[in-house]
């Protein structure tokens, strides 16, 4: 946020001098960290909501599940939207992973004209690019996400199969607690196969890692 801000605050001021109605909006200044992965950011952040008392709505998307991000081998990351609960105005957008700096000025002029998330959602994305990834989040601010396993955990019937199935697709995309209560759930069915896997040793064929088992076995246990 250094030479893009200047340059701006540069154009405002000769347009002051010029007569113009010279002006910044800095709410709308993209912010960039040049790192591997990237780390880009645009309008607020949740601290500043809640310290406004602003409510809002969040909208997140993993590159892992995005099929550009996978093709170049860059899953790292996620986009994730905020969006006011009542109007569904973007406040600000949070990007980690590859190309970030230039996905967010998508974002950026989104946000220039007081776009809502549903704006972002029902704009066709090319295929495939990261930009899909921005599509996503947007939808998934009303938990519309196409391409990943939404919470829908509660509607699925008591099958260990179906249940076993959606817990390694919430593992493979990141979405460890999602993972967890698809496991616990079909680890409660009234079938051996899901008695058996929700067993030390399948969670461990898994590849949950010693942290994750222990924080799914202090979660078995209080719920008991």
């Amino acid at each position: 946020m250094l030479a893009h801000k200047a340059s701006e605050e540069g154009t405002a001021v000769a347009e002051i001098i010029d007569g113009q109605a010279g002006h910044v909006n800095y709410n709308t200044i993209p912010s960039v960290i040049y790192t591997a992965p990237e780390v880009a950011s645009v309008g607020k952040t949740e601290e500043e909501l809640k310290k406004n008392n602003i409510t809002y709505k969040i909208g997140k998307f993993p590159f892992s599940a995005n099929g550009k991000a996978k093709v170049m081998n860059e899953t790292s990351g996620f986009v994730k939207i905020l969006s006011d609960k009542n109007t569904d105005e973007v406040l600000g957008v949070h990007i980690i992973g590859a190309d970030a700096g230039n996905l967010i000025g998508e974002l950026t002029i989104a946000m220039e004209f007081g776009a809502s998330a549903e704006d972002i959602a029902r704009t066709c994305h090319a295929h495939p690019t990261l930009t899909e990834s921005i599509k996503e989040a947007a939808l998934n601010v009303d938990n519309q996400a196409i391409h990943i396993y939404r919470e829908i955990l509660n509607q699925l019937p008591d099958n260990s199969g179906v249940l076993i199935m959606l817990g390694h697709a919430y593992k493979t995309v990141g979405e460890t607690d999602n993972a967890v209560a698809a496991y616990q759930k079909a680890g409660a069915c009234q079938e051996n196969f899901g008695d058996a896997f929700w067993s030390l040793a399948n969670l461990k064929t898994y590849s949950f890692s010693a942290d994750e088992i222990t924080t799914m076995q202090a979660r078995e246990q209080a719920s008991d």
